[in-house]
């Protein structure tokens, strides 16, 4: 594969393909199936007497001038093409190769505003199926500059332009380079976004420099890490990088006080994480969102700032600048996300940070950072979603308003609107790089409407879960529901509940749709887990399930409330039995109180 070719410094995104988590939670798939194999990323159309095309795009609005660069490879049809200062479809900049098979072999710009489309530049360039292409536009202001294999083709200056920003977008066409039937697929690779604009390089703010290694703080209990940190030490010296971060952040923005008036620091911030419901999530996570409501609180007893939050599940320099020019020093996910520093000020080739355990103080020190964490002063609504569940499960939120977040099952497609947030979590990781555990999934929705909701719990493949539910109301105060099941592909779990900003009761009463054969189902999910001790036990249980469903249905002089009471005295009796285990004792009984008995 060929290398990135690079003269800018300042890297604004970047993606190998490699880890395909990180490419679902990094790009928008706008149009098209979108698939991550064997290091790249690739997606095909076919010309049926109608062109089709496949988009997916990633980036900020606001980036202007940059250089992009993406290997491409067709193992299938003419046309290559990459978009810049992607707006939207009607508005954009695009690059276009055209090869073998068609007659004609050239590069070309091309360009679409308000709809009207203008080929701006056409070049020979004589280029073919199944060989990797290295790619480059250079844009600043006007000017635009295409290379490909390190020679320059193009040199065009679109005066008068109002194309000026814009994201990046990958992009496949049908053409109809032999009638219908044709087909195009095309991989891409080495995608990097260099930034090119030109702004004063900050002083770095002064935050405050902390250590999780300090011996103030350094030997206390992090969350409940007896229970899931092996081998031992389960402390802040090992394990809390993200909490050191926060209090690093905090103190800077003026939040010096906890909501009982001890002195913000990584124990005092653990300390209350530990007592309340959301605090921690997932083995160890720190839970962002609840620590809005801490600051909410401590505001309430002493004038502190109310800090609101947002993350951003991909990293992106001209983000982090903007931040940092409002004195925002944001938190960095590093080393796959499993570790956390503070992002001070810009430097002159990365950014100065404040590392809560290692001596680095640039985050060049670390290859490509993945997320932003951005604590910022609000006065008014700290409503959300958020929801985390198992790492092999996927989830996908709709309500009648027509919203769609998370992954939809049906055409595998992910919708991550406005400043909501989806994706796979990482573990922790300490010093030696062993993981807090296995990371999980999670759902963010902030100032989510007053609707009723619908969530698809789904995998594609056999896996329990446990389902974390929390709706914040507008002080940032939780509501939480707990849901465990098991999912499998064709078997999914459906959650109902309402959602209010002033009183998210509704999702303490959220309900999953159970009926009599979604209760057999579980029980035969549960068999091939393991949580039956035998095929015997399993279908006891099925024929029991089904003989309540008779009576239920049936006009039978025997009240199906005596036979569901036995049920629910039989599937107890399983479990003191060890015949079934605990957490498929828990489901099965869940299943009848849903069923109304």
């Amino acid at each position: 594969m060929l290398s990135p070719v690079t003269s800018a410094s300042i890297i604004l995104f970047e993606d190998d393909f490699e880890n395909e988590e990180y490419t679902r939670s990094s790009w928008i798939v706008e149009a098209g199936d979108w698939k991550v194999l064997d290091g790249d990323y690739s997606s095909t159309v076919m010309y049926d007497g109608s062109d089709h095309w496949s988009l997916s795009k990633t980036g900020l609005s606001v980036w202007t001038d940059y250089e992009f660069h993406t290997d491409v490879k067709n193992t299938a049809g003419a046309d290559k093409v990459i978009l810049f200062r992607y707006k939207d479809w009607n508005n954009n900049y695009a690059v276009h190769m055209v090869g073998y098979p068609f007659s004609q072999n050239y590069v070309r710009l091309n360009k679409s505003e308000n709809g009207v489309f203008k080929q701006l530049k056409v070049v020979p360039f004589l280029n073919t199926i199944n060989s990797w292409y290295s790619l480059k536009v250079r844009v600043v202001g006007n000017k635009i500059e295409v290379y490909i294999d390190g020679t320059k083709y193009i040199d065009f200056d679109d005066t008068g332009s109002i194309l000026n920003q814009g994201k990046i977008a990958l992009y496949v066409w049908s053409g109809n380079y032999s009638g219908v039937g044709s087909i195009t697929t095309s991989h891409f690779d080495n995608v990097l976004i260099n930034d090119l604009s030109t702004f004063p390089s900050p002083t770095p703010l002064p935050v405050p420099l902390l250590k999780q290694t300090d011996l103030r703080w350094s030997d206390e209990i992090y969350d409940s890490a007896t229970e899931w940190s092996s081998p031992a030490p389960p402390t802040i010296h090992r394990w809390g990088c993200a909490i050191t971060s926060v209090a690093m952040n905090f103190l800077f923005q003026g939040v010096d006080k906890t909501p009982d008036g001890s002195e913000v620091n990584p124990n005092s911030i653990n300390s209350w994480l530990q007592l309340e419901e959301d605090g921690y999530v997932n083995g160890g996570h720190v839970n962002w969102w609840a620590l809005r409501r801490f600051t909410r609180l401590a505001h309430n007893l002493y004038g502190s700032p109310i800090l609101d939050f947002r993350k951003n599940s991909s990293f992106n320099t001209k983000l982090l600048n903007a931040h940092l020019e409002k004195n925002q020093p944001d938190i960095i996910g590093v080393k796959q996300g499993g570790h956390f520093v503070v992002a001070t000020g810009r430097s002159a080739a990365s950014h100065f940070i404040n590392d809560p355990r290692y001596p680095f103080t640039e985050l060049s020190s670390y290859n490509s950072p993945n997320s932003i964490m951005n604590y910022f002063p609000t006065n008014t609504n700290l409503a959300a979603l958020y929801l985390t569940v198992d790492p092999k499960v996927e989830l996908f939120l709709t309500n009648q308003m027509g919203l769609k977040l998370g992954k939809d099952p049906s055409t595998m497609e992910i919708f991550v609107p406005g400043e909501s947030n989806y994706g796979f979590v990482p573990p922790i990781l300490d010093e030696s790089n062993q993981p807090s555990g296995p990371g999980f999934q999670e759902l963010a929705m902030p100032l989510p409407i007053n609707a009723s909701y619908s969530l698809v719990i789904w995998s594609d493949s056999l896996s329990p879960y446990k389902l974390t539910l929390i709706g914040y109301d507008r002080n940032g105060d939780p509501f939480m529901r707990t849901f465990e099941g098991i999912v499998d592909d064709g078997s999914p779990t459906l959650i109902n509940f309402d959602y209010s900003q002033t009183d998210p009761v509704g999702v303490k009463n959220a309900v999953k749709v159970v009926t009599y054969e979604t209760f057999r189902n579980d029980i035969r999910l549960a068999y091939s887990l393991g949580w039956i001790n035998s095929q015997t036990t399993r279908d006891q249980l099925i024929h029991r399930v089904s003989l309540l469903e008779k009576k239920d249905t049936s006009n039978s002089d025997k009240p199906s409330q005596v036979i569901g009471d036995h049920l629910r005295d039989y599937i107890s009796q399983l479990n003191k039995q060890n015949r079934i285990n605990n957490r498929s004792s828990k489901l099965f009984l869940a299943d009848l109180t849903q069923l109304g008995f």
